[in-house]
């Protein structure tokens, strides 16, 4: 099915819910563009441009954070077959591992595909912790994109 798309003003949308706000940004020129897309299979994502302001990128900075993993292992500073045992108190929010037992052990591969094909949260802040979040800033950095940031670990 073609995924179907559509925009609308992102500042009619603000207003409604908060207008005082949207009045000042809209001085200052912050918003440059925004839009609602949903698809043919029902999702819905919002996105809006933005020259000062942060947003939260949630699962889509893990991409970065397997780039930092990848280039790691080709320095030869992580080895991807290495085991590792997660904690038996793990973070909630999506993925396999909050579902297996306190026994399971894993590599750093396994791990990043945990992260990647099922948006695994603990998985994502093992490997945070294992490549460090000023490393995947650097990898960011590197690409050019110094204003896209990892700030935290997943919740």
């Amino acid at each position: 099915m073609t995924p179907i798309t559509m925009t609308i003003s992102v500042s009619a949308l603000v207003a409604s819910r908060r207008p005082n706000w949207v009045a000042g940004t809209a001085r200052n020129r912050d918003i440059t563009h925004g839009g609602i897309s949903r698809s043919g299979f029902g999702s819905t994502q919002v996105g809006v441009r933005w020259k000062t302001c942060s947003f939260p990128t949630a699962s889509a900075i893990k991409p970065a954070i397997l780039l930092a993993l990848f280039h790691q292992a080709e320095a030869g500073e992580v080895d991807l077959a290495a085991t590792t045992t997660p904690g038996a108190t793990r973070v909630g929010g999506g993925g396999v591992l909050q579902e297996l037992g306190d026994r399971v052990t894993l590599t750093w591969r396994d791990l990043a595909v945990l992260m990647m094909a099922w948006s695994d949260n603990e998985a994502t802040n093992l490997l945070i912790d294992k490549v460090g979040l000023p490393a995947v800033n650097r990898r960011l950095d590197a690409l050019g994109l110094a204003r896209t940031r990892l700030r935290r670990r997943m919740m």
